[in-house]
């Protein structure tokens, strides 16, 4: 059976493994596997082939056993005894010995091997993958970190073919968001490249509204504070590098980083957003037809509220199609529906769900505004100390708080007549897919607002009129002014955070924080 001498091409064909496979060569793979060196090196010195012979069924070298079993003072010694081109075999998968070193997430064991070999990172696997590529699907983020550094530009654009495509969805479904941010500056054809899957990067973020800011509900004041983190990018050069200590401030969970990257694939080229109208999967369906589908339950949950889980989906739809190009909106899957119909269809219970939220939220609020008109109107007539009964002017018209009592009146009666008016509004809206992104939202903080207003100015009447009839009783005033704050924190701990939450995803910055004007 003919010795397994190999040379330095790596395009020798797997089929070939078979015939130069050589049971001889048992005791070193034995020794090898078991990380002994001294024995692999007796081996060696009487039968020197031996370190570039195939001695495993599978096509693996030396170098290729010692790596799986990460034997890296092996590996040392017989990179040491390698010629360059000797490094590039490739067993019957494809994979050179790197490729294996980069599944391991041993960075030495890569480092030994780059420097006999600068070519290395750029070898891939018959399903496409970069070594890179590997240590991402496998999370070795280290390891990536120090591939991603290696690894050539000219190597990933869309000439090349899949490669950089297979990496750039790798990176985004891995959560590497520093890398796929990195790629989709340097390389934006990638965007809308497909990979071996024919997938593309924008198809897995249209399917994937979950990585985004609204996917992940944050009280305001955690918003508040995530929006001030500040994230640095890498500068773009001739290859891609990365400064492994400085990326570690990007976290691969970020998800200002993922509208970033969306915001880089709405920003590219005229001929990117005409990619978008042909990127489909095997229905048919296009970007707009998968967002269009309902989000996972577990993102929806996130979310309070049926009506703000609706408003979500829309904003979600309307992101997406805003991105396409407008000759495509009306293109059909294999079931014949535009990505519209599909979305109705999909979105059916949740906007009943959502009527019915709204609604039973509209009926106690209207109940409540309802209250404070009949009571405020009331006062308005019957002011403290009453009247003069010869010129029917208040007693205490002349007071210096009189005035401040008549003000929060009639501003409490004027706002929660308004809210009144909005509730209402609400209880008799048509309850269209459209309504949820604008119309309902706007009433519901409409009428929100004009509640606080109104409660908390009946309070100040009250407590007002209190201070007028016991003047000089500063205890009694300031027990008032004290009982009177109780059912004010109470509208604000119970209603205030979901007035918070409507404004924000109403009038916020949007999914993507792009500068740029509202689809409504």
């Amino acid at each position: 059976m003919e010795t397994a001498n190999l040379s330095s091409n790596p395009e020798i064909a797997p089929r070939a493994v078979e015939k130069v496979y050589d049971k001889k060569y048992a005791p070193l793979y034995k020794a090898v596997r078991h990380g002994d060196l001294e024995d692999v090196m007796k081996f060696l010195e009487a039968h020197p082939e031996g370190v570039n012979a195939i001695i495993s069924e599978i096509g693996e070298t030396a170098l290729h056993v010692a790596v799986t079993f990460e034997h890296l003072h092996i590996v040392k010694e017989l990179v040491h005894k390698m010629q360059e081109g000797d490094l590039e075999w490739r067993n019957q998968f494809g994979e050179t010995a790197f490729a294996t070193a980069a599944c391991t997430g041993i960075i030495e064991m890569a480092k030994c091997m780059i420097e006999k070999n600068r070519n290395l990172p750029m070898i891939p696997a018959n399903n496409g993958s970069l070594p890179v590529t590997k240590a991402v699907h496998r999370n070795k983020k280290e390891m990536a970190r120090y591939l991603y550094s290696v690894t050539r530009l000219e190597e990933l654009v869309l000439e090349k073919g899949y490669l950089g495509a297979s990496l750039v969805q790798e990176c985004f479904l891995a959560g590497a968001i520093d890398f796929t941010l990195d790629l989709v500056r340097r390389c934006p054809g990638l965007a809308i490249a497909m990979n071996g899957s024919k997938v593309t990067l924008l198809w897995s973020l249209s399917n994937k509204p979950s990585k985004f800011p609204s996917g992940c509900r944050l009280l305001f004041w955690e918003r508040w504070i995530y929006n001030w983190i500040q994230i640095e990018l890498a500068t773009a050069t001739k290859d891609i590098r990365i400064d492994m200590e400085r990326s570690n401030a990007i976290e691969s969970n970020d998800m200002t980083s993922i509208a970033e990257v969306f915001n880089l694939i709405y920003g590219v080229t005229s001929s990117i957003r005409d990619g978008l109208s042909v990127v489909k999967d095997e229905s048919r369906n296009t970007a707009l037809h998968m967002a269009a589908l309902l989000a996972p339950s577990e993102q929806l949950n996130r979310i309070p509220g049926a009506a703000l889980q609706m408003q979500r989906e829309l904003q979600w739809f309307k992101e997406v199609k805003h991105v396409m190009s407008p000759t495509k909106y009306e293109s059909v899957n294999t079931s014949y529906k535009t990505a519209r119909q599909l979305f109705i269809e999909q979105h059916m219970d949740l906007r009943k769900d959502g009527e019915n939220w709204m609604k039973q939220n509209a009926t106690s609020n209207t109940i409540v505004a309802a209250l404070v008109v009949t009571i405020m109107f009331a006062v308005s007539f019957t002011v403290p100390g009453g009247n003069d009964q010869s010129t029917g002017y208040p007693i205490f018209q002349d007071h210096k708080l009189f005035k401040l009592f008549i003000i929060s009146d009639a501003t409490s009666l004027f706002s929660s007549t308004t809210s009144l008016l909005m509730f209402l509004g609400i209880l008799t809206s048509r309850y269209a897919e459209d309504d949820f992104l604008k119309s309902l939202p706007n009433k519901l903080i409409i009428g929100l607002s004009m509640m606080f207003i109104s409660i908390a100015t009946m309070m100040i009447t009250f407590s007002t009129a209190i201070s007028i009839m016991f003047p000089g009783k500063l205890w009694i005033n300031i027990l008032v002014i004290v009982f009177a704050c109780v059912p004010i924190s109470s509208f604000v701990w119970l209603q205030f955070p979901l007035l918070i939450e409507v404004c924000l995803s109403t009038y916020g910055p949007g999914i993507f924080k792009r500068n740029r004007k509202r689809w409504f």
